[in-house]
């Protein structure tokens, strides 16, 4: 009998034990799940989900960048296509006053070449300084008018190179960002960011170029008669030559039409 009642309390004794064993492992499961921030990752997960989220950081930095630059792009576009149709609109508006220069030109020279003396009109006193005067007076005028369709021109000239100096800017502050292989990227609809930037100094250069021929054939032209007689042809050789970077400027715009309509 008494090894029956030494058996039970051996029994109870380990019935005791793993129910402390079984409350000891319930705080220790709570504890963990109370306190995520204290759990053990395994070994290199937690150096992982770190670099995951500075690749995704830098992923989220060039994107803007990258859409910022398309929309300098863009916005350049947009504002070169209404001074592209005002360069054109004043060079036709120029050639009316190229044609009565050169006409008065003509009149002034055979003017001064006449010996009034020798004709009928002898008669009238100081007619050939009366005429003389009225012709320089409307060549004068014709010249005043040019030299407003040349500032023009220029003012033209200076708005493109503003626009294209702004765009070059953006891009060459923000090219490490974008990567080399986002600017050499292009689709059907939407050109490369190299091209696009090709595009816009082609361009430039072809405003600069024509503004700077046109004003210095004015200046040459300005003192010679003969040479004003034949401005209305030297003036479309300038325009004959540059025919085709005229074309060139024409397409650019054509090519982007689908880019600048894109969001």
């Amino acid at each position: 009998m008494h090894v029956c009642q030494n058996l039970r309390v051996r029994a109870n004794l380990i019935t005791n034990v793993c129910l402390i064993a079984a409350i000891i492992d319930l705080q220790a499961i709570l504890a963990l799940v109370s306190t995520p921030s204290e759990v053990i990752w395994p070994l290199g997960c937690h150096d992982m989900t770190h670099q995951n989220a500075r690749i995704n950081a830098s992923g989220m930095s060039e994107k803007p960048a990258f859409v910022s630059v398309q929309q300098s792009l863009r916005k350049s576009f947009d504002a070169i296509e209404p001074l592209h149709e005002e360069w054109n609109n004043t060079l036709l508006e120029c050639n009316p006053h190229l044609t009565s220069l050169s006409n008065l030109a003509e009149q002034l020279q055979a003017c001064q070449r006449v010996l009034f003396k020798k004709t009928p009109l002898s008669s009238f006193i100081n007619l050939q300084e009366h005429l003389r005067f009225k012709l320089q007076a409307a060549m004068e005028f014709n010249l005043e008018i040019l030299n407003q369709k040349l500032s023009t021109l220029q003012r033209i000239r200076d708005s493109v190179s503003q626009v294209v100096g702004s765009v070059l800017y953006m891009y060459e502050t923000s090219i490490e960002k974008i990567g080399l292989e986002a600017i050499l990227e292009r689709s059907s609809l939407c050109p490369s960011i190299a091209d696009m930037l090709e595009w816009l100094q082609d361009i430039e250069k072809h405003y600069r170029n024509q503004y700077l021929q046109r004003k210095l054939l004015l200046q040459v032209c300005g003192g010679h008669l003969s040479d004003i007689q034949a401005l209305p042809q030297s003036w479309a050789k300038l325009r004959d030559a540059a025919s085709s970077k005229q074309q060139h400027v024409e397409d650019i715009l054509l090519s982007v039409s689908f880019f600048r309509m894109s969001t």
